[in-house]
């Protein structure tokens, strides 16, 4: 297998998509017949964790944000965070989702604390945050060529 080298850049679809995910929470939310207090916290949290997961993922400017992933000839993983750290030694999970549109890349490092084996990370890649020969490779690779843990 030749190498494979993916550099992510922000995906906009994805941003837009979980920000009316969060906007309709928000919107049940309000409808709901509850005290206002409740509704209020509660909306708060919503939009709290739509704006971590929007930062983090959609637009990679948060520290943990994964900016790349090689996969080499031998099958081995080496991905990078934009705070510089480098993970060797990562795996796929086998609850990995691959589909044209959307693959969520659930990684496990194999040699880690508890801690980083319970807390797995996660890879959000929309067809728009890589170029449309690297997404392919990317979701072949994974049908076909991982050894899953």
């Amino acid at each position: 297998m030749q190498p494979l080298h993916l550099d992510f850049k922000p995906s906009y679809r994805l941003a837009s998509m979980l920000a009316g995910m969060g906007l309709m929470a928000t919107v049940i939310l309000i409808a709901m017949p509850i005290l206002w207090p409740i509704k209020l916290s509660l909306s708060i949290l919503v939009i709290a964790a739509v704006i971590y997961a929007i930062a983090k993922y959609a637009l990679l400017i948060l520290p943990a944000s994964m900016v790349m992933l090689t996969v080499n000839p031998q099958n081995k993983l080496e991905a990078a965070l934009k705070s510089g750290v480098r993970l060797t030694d990562v795996g796929v999970c086998a609850e990995t989702v691959v589909s044209p549109y959307l693959t969520v890349i659930r990684l496990q490092q194999k040699n880690a604390p508890w801690r980083k084996r319970v807390f797995k990370i996660s890879l959000v890649v929309m067809p728009d945050s890589v170029d449309s020969t690297s997404f392919r490779k990317l979701r072949t690779w994974l049908r076909w060529g991982t050894n899953s843990l």
